[in-house]
C-alpha cells in the first residue's frame, strides 16, 4: 500500500470515526426501528422496485452521454457497470472510486475511446450536480416560505442560486459561444500534452449533440425525483411527519453529501447530516439519522449484487486489468 493510499484511509476511518462517536453519542440512531424497516416487507418492496428504477434512469444517462462520444455503451451494459463500480466504492473512496471503475470498464470496452470514455464519466457526473443545483434553486424560488421560516438557510438559498446562475452561464458558453473557437487553446496545448487533443475533441463532441444533453438532464431529473419518493415513502413507513415539501430539500442535500463524503454512500457524513437538517426542517432529529440509516441500509444490501455481476462479467480478463488499474491508483 502506498503513502497516499494509506493517508486515505487513515483519513476515511478517520471521518467515520468521528461522525459515528457523534451519533452514538446523541443516541442519534433508533436500531430497533432501523431493523423493523429492514424487515418490513413494504419497505423492501418500496426501496427493490424505486432503487431499481432509479439505477435505470443514472445507467440510461451515462449511456447516453458515452453514446455522444461514439462509445459503445448499452443500457445493460451501463446498469451492470454501475452495479459493479457501486459495489467497489464501499471498500475504496466513496463515488470517486465509483466513477473511476467506471471509467476503467468503459475505456477496456473501448480501447479506441479511452478519453472520450473517461469524458463521459466526468460529464456523467457533472450532469448529476448540475440537475441538484436547478433542483435546489427551483425548490428554494418557489418555496419561498421555505426561507422566510427559517433565516438559517437565506445563505444557501444564495449559494444555490450563484451556482446555478453561473451553471446556466458556463453551458450557455460552452455550447454556444466556445464552438466557434472550437476549444482552440486545448488543440493548441496538445502539442505538449496529447492528451488534451484528445479531451477538446471529446468536449466537442457534446457541443454538437444538444439533444443528448437535454436527455441527459431530463434522465437526471427523472433520477432525483424518483429518490424523493423513495424518501418520502421510506418516512412515512418508518412514522416520519415531515411534508413531502420538505424531502423536496433534504433529499437533493443527501445526495450531495454522498458525493462529497470520502466514506462509502456517506455512511456516517449522511446520519449527521440528517441529524441537523430535519431539526431545521421541523422535525425529530433521531428520525432523520434513523431514516438515512434505513435507506444507506438498503443502498448497500442492493448494491452487493455488483459483486455477482463482477464475478459474472462476460469478459473475465477486464476484471484482471481493472484490479490492476485500482490497484496502482
Amino acid at each position: 500500500m502506498t503513502k497516499k493510499r494509506a493517508g486515505i484511509l487513515v483519513l476515511k476511518v478517520g471521518i467515520l470515526a468521528a461522525m459515528l462517536t457523534y451519533l452514538f453519542g446523541k443516541s442519534a440512531i433508533d436500531f430497533d426501528r432501523v431493523g423493523a424497516a429492514l424487515l418490513d416487507p413494504w419497505s423492501l418492496a418500496a426501496n427493490a422496485v424505486l432503487l431499481s428504477i432509479i439505477l435505470v434512469f443514472i445507467s440510461a444517462r451515462w449511456s447516453v452521454l458515452a453514446r455522444a462520444q461514439n462509445i459503445s455503451l448499452s443500457v445493460g451494459r451501463s446498469i451492470q457497470v454501475q452495479m459493479i463500480s457501486s459495489f467497489f466504492s464501499m471498500f475504496l473512496s466513496g463515488s470517486v472510486a465509483a466513477d473511476v471503475v467506471k471509467a476503467c470498464y468503459v475505456a477496456l470496452d473501448n480501447p479506441a475511446r479511452k478519453t472520450g470514455a473517461a469524458v463521459s464519466v466526468v460529464a456523467d457526473r457533472v450532469m448529476s450536480c448540475f440537475t441538484l443545483l436547478v433542483f435546489g434553486g427551483a425548490v428554494f424560488l418557489l418555496s419561498p416560505q421555505l426561507v422566510s421560516a427559517k433565516p438559517e438557510l437565506v445563505l444557501l438559498q444564495r449559494v444555490v442560486l450563484a451556482g446555478v446562475l453561473i451553471s446556466c452561464v458556463g453551458l450557455l458558453a460552452f455550447l454556444l459561444v466556445l464552438p466557434r473557437r472550437r476549444l482552440a487553446l486545448l488543440h493548441a496545448w496538445s502539442a505538449r500534452v496529447p492528451a488534451l487533443g484528445g479531451i477538446a475533441s471529446a468536449l466537442e463532441s457534446y457541443q454538437g449533440a444538444p439533444r443528448a444533453l437535454l436527455a441527459a438532464f431530463g434522465l437526471s431529473l427523472g433520477s432525483l425525483l424518483t429518490s424523493v419518493a423513495l424518501y418520502y415513502i421510506q418516512g412515512r413507513i418508518l412514522g416520519v411527519s415531515l411534508p413531502f415539501t420538505a424531502y423536496l430539500f433534504l433529499v437533493p442535500a443527501s445526495i450531495l453529501v454522498n458525493y462529497l463524503a470520502f466514506v462509502p454512500f456517506g455512511i456516517g457524513v449522511g446520519q449527521v447530516a440528517f441529524f441537523h437538517l430535519f431539526t431545521l426542517m421541523g422535525g425529530d432529529a433521531r428520525e432523520g439519522a434513523t431514516l438515512c440509516t434505513v435507506f444507506q441500509a438498503y443502498l448497500v444490501l442492493f448494491h452487493l449484487a455488483g459483486a455477482v455481476l463482477f464475478v459474472r462479467d462476460r469478459k473475465p480478463p477486464q476484471q484482471a486489468d481493472v484490479g490492476k488499474q485500482l490497484r496502482a491508483g
